[in-house]
């Protein structure tokens, strides 16, 4: 847990690859989308830290968030709703919670589905309920373990999406 505290500091200290995606200003406080090396990050893992959002293979994500597709824009609308965030807190105390705190992990990740989900249903694309439940209540051992169980996501996201099928 001590060496995930220092994580944002590694970061600013250069522990990436060099490997970069400058963004458009409409997604600020984000401006890029940065590939880290391989010993701080996870394979497919896609997080923001301030003011770049780190991704572990620069090659995968831009195979899976190609230019222009509605998948890049709506992970960059949830991954600006974590930049803004984080920076209005103040980012060593945003990342301590997000951190050591599960309740509040959940809220924050709930925050940036919100947006990500709504972009994709508006856009024509099939949202897989089980599959995002799966995703977000495995465990995170780095992180303490999970920060929400799967029948807890599948409820999240059924009742977002009646929301947003229903005007919302």
């Amino acid at each position: 847990m001590r060496i995930l505290l220092f994580l944002p500091i590694l970061l600013i200290l250069g522990c990436t690859t060099g490997r970069n995606v400058k963004l458009d200003p409409k997604w600020a406080p984000l401006s890029s989308v940065e590939e880290g090396k391989d010993k701080l990050f996870t394979e497919g893992m896609i997080t923001t830290i301030g003011h770049h959002c780190y991704v572990t293979s620069m090659k995968d994500w831009l195979a899976a968030y190609p230019e222009g597709s509605v998948e890049r824009e709506a992970l960059l609308r949830h991954e600006q709703v974590h930049a803004k965030r984080e920076l209005a807190a103040g980012l060593p105390i945003w990342l301590t919670q997000y951190i050591t705190d599960k309740n509040f992990r959940w809220y924050e990740e709930q925050l940036g589905f919100e947006q990500e989900i709504r972009y994709l249903v508006k856009n024509g694309r099939l949202f897989n309920i089980a599959n995002f439940a799966a995703g977000v209540s495995r465990e995170y051992e780095s992180l303490g373990g999970q920060m929400c169980n799967h029948q807890e996501a599948v409820d999240w996201a059924t009742q977002l999406l009646n929301k947003i099928a229903q005007g919302e």
